[in-house]
């Protein structure tokens, strides 16, 4: 099972749509947290998740696609999953700044994490995914140190 999560905030219509749109040539589930969206077609799609679901969700899945938000990735190292992550653009009305590009920046070069920004990148991370070179990420306080020295 692929768990997408878009965090807790705002819907993430560009990444949930491409995720439906892949599904069809993906050969597992796709359970994704949505908060409102539109209806999809080939994904499972819950609005929102208490933390106990969520963390299960995360648990029972192969790997976790999502928001470049920081707790997307630190669920990742909690449940030692390879993670995709599409950041929002301020461009593109996502979001009120480009923070999750700085943030996928800093988190593009850790193991386990691909960082993607349209539908083709999401296929071929979506691949990559089940590659053993992916291995989980870890050591999400040095990430913490990382992403405060970004921000001062």
């Amino acid at each position: 099972m692929i768990f997408v999560t878009v965090g807790t905030q705002l819907p993430f219509g560009r990444l949930i749509d491409a995720m439906d749109n892949l599904a069809a040539d993906l050969k597992e589930c796709v359970v994704a947290q949505t908060l409102k969206h539109t209806p999809c077609n080939r994904i499972e799609v819950i609005e929102t998740l208490v933390e106990e679901r969520f963390e299960q969700r995360c648990a029972e899945a192969r790997c976790l696609v999502g928001h470049a938000g920081v707790g997307t990735y630190l669920a990742a190292c909690r449940h030692r999953k390879p993670v995709i992550l599409m950041p929002r653009r301020r461009d593109f009305g996502e979001h009120r700044s480009d923070h999750q590009m700085a943030t996928a920046e800093v988190l593009a070069s850790r193991p386990g994490v691909q960082i993607v920004h349209d539908a083709d990148d999401l296929r071929r991370a979506l691949a990559r995914a089940t590659s053993p070179a992916i291995h989980a990420p870890r050591g999400y306080e040095t990430l913490l140190s990382e992403l405060a020295s970004l921000m001062a």
